[in-house]
């Protein structure tokens, strides 16, 4: 039993460390800012609409999404951990 415990704890810590890990972007792409109470932005960079979900309240924070043109759509909790240029090798 104690084997199991031990590997249930393994995977909560690796659960933990993707849910804090940095995501790398090109923050230059296209994106769209849907702010979690139905309006849709187009702004001309990634970069520009993370800095618009930045100024949202905290209680459209957590419902905001940003969609990247021809790419990934980003809930609250990855948005958060966006980080311009490549992913260190």
């Amino acid at each position: 039993m104690p084997l199991r415990r031990f590997h249930c704890l393994g995977r909560d810590k690796i659960k933990e460390q993707r849910l804090t890990d940095k995501i790398y972007v090109d923050a230059t792409r296209p994106a769209t800012l849907n702010d979690g109470a139905g309006l849709q932005t187009d702004c001309p960079t990634l970069g520009e609409a993370v800095t618009a979900w930045q100024r949202l309240p905290p209680e459209q924070k957590i419902r905001a999404t940003i969609k990247v043109i021809g790419g990934p759509v980003y809930t609250a909790y990855q948005i958060d951990r966006l980080h311009q240029g490549p992913k260190p090798a």
